[in-house]
């Protein structure tokens, strides 16, 4: 996935050490091969996802970057989330 080198490259730039960077670069590659990974805006809007987790959820990227990330939420979750928030005044518990 080009976003994750992107971020790697990143944070290969800023490691003291370049063999640390080369190896987050790896781990990084590594992960995005073998698992499924959505990316967020501080929003919640998604920016990008691997193809594993495309395959695994059945959508294509371009029907989803630009959303919310609750369009993957239950309603039943979804409902949760507004009894807490209400329960709390408005705030959610960050662990959960």
């Amino acid at each position: 996935m080009d976003n994750i080198t992107g971020a790697a490259g990143t944070l290969g730039n800023s490691a003291p050490n370049s063999n640390e960077g080369d190896s987050a670069i790896a781990t990084l590659k590594g992960i995005g091969a073998s698992q499924a990974m959505i990316e967020f805006e501080m929003d919640g809007t998604i920016t990008t996802a691997n193809e594993n987790f495309l395959g695994a959820m059945g959508y294509q990227l371009s029907e989803i970057v630009g959303k919310h990330h609750s369009i993957f939420a239950t309603e039943e979750y979804k409902a949760t989330r507004i009894q807490v928030a209400s329960a709390t005044g408005g705030s959610m518990p960050k662990n959960t």
